[in-house]
Parts: C-alpha cells; sequence; structure tokens
C-alpha cells in the first residue's frame, strides 16, 4: 500500500517544481466578457525605512508571467482559519491582506502591530531577535503613508 502511494505521490509530481504545491497561481483572465486582449502586470511594493514612505518600484513593473511569476514571487498559500495571514505578495483585489501582515487590522487607531509581529510574538518566539523580526517592526511604522496612498476611506477597503 505505501509503495503504492508513493507511486501515485511520484506521477502528481511529474513534470512539476518543488514550490508547486505550496504557491497559489492566481486565476488571471487573459480576456475580457467583450474578448478583447487583456494584459495583466507585476509591480513591486517598496517600504521605504529611510525615507519613512511607501511607493511602488517603477522599475519592477513587468507584463505577469503566468508560468514563472508565481514562483518567483513565492505567492505561497495561506493556511485558512483563525490562523494569521502573513503574505508577502498578493493579487491587486486583496490588498488589504499585504496591510494586515505588516501594518493589522486596517480599521481603528489603536493598533500596534501588524500580523506578522503578532504571529512571531505568540508562535515563534525563536524569530523575536531576528533581522526580520526587526524589519517588520520598523515597517509598520509607515502605516499611515500606506494608509494615505492605499486606502479608500469611502469603502474601507484597501485600493
Amino acid at each position: 500500500m505505501l509503495d503504492t502511494l508513493l507511486r501515485i505521490g511520484e506521477w502528481q509530481s511529474k513534470g512539476k517544481s518543488k514550490w508547486d504545491r505550496f504557491l497559489n497561481k492566481p486565476r488571471v483572465l487573459s480576456e475580457d466578457k467583450r474578448g478583447n486582449k487583456i494584459t495583466n502586470y507585476v509591480v513591486g511594493i517598496v517600504f521605504d525605512l529611510d525615507g519613512r514612505k511607501v511607493y511602488l518600484d517603477p522599475s519592477s513593473l513587468k507584463e505577469y508571467d503566468e508560468e514563472q511569476d508565481a514562483e518567483q514571487f513565492k505567492s505561497l498559500k495561506i493556511q485558512g482559519g483563525n490562523n494569521k495571514a502573513i503574505y508577502a505578495t498578493v493579487e491587486p483585489q486583496k490588498l488589504i491582506q499585504i496591510f494586515k501582515t505588516f501594518f493589522g487590522k486596517a480599521e481603528g487607531d489603536n493598533v500596534s502591530k501588524g500580523e506578522l509581529i503578532e504571529a512571531i510574538d505568540k508562535d515563534f518566539l525563536e524569530l523575536k531577535d531576528s533581522r526580520l523580526y526587526e524589519i517588520a517592526k520598523n515597517v509598520f511604522k509607515l502605516r499611515n503613508d500606506f494608509l494615505k496612498k492605499a486606502l479608500n476611506k469611502d469603502k474601507g477597503e484597501i485600493d
């Protein structure tokens, strides 16, 4: 039985990269309802700690490559339920997930840290002395700049 399961696993992973089972490959439309071609793009968000600002990196703008970009940018599947959602990359309509990762809940001014820091404080204490922890704490200081540039206050959503 174990031999059979191993062979099924090998068969299913044939031709896939080691990352495929962990990646979230977004569904990308190549044409709209009228049949017009849609070009999708990827752009990086820069959290400039020295300049104390958040902006899009124009040099990173490129056409989305469905075959390679999910792996290149490590668009990872996130564990559901009551777990903290830690995102490094998202689809445009899910920008709120990046916000929650680094800045916490969008509503209320009494938020003191993002979900990445919350997760480390709660479950990954060994990372409290890491460079990741220090950088994530410093990124939180950019919360207001991110809000000003990305939050559509009328809808309460990140654009």
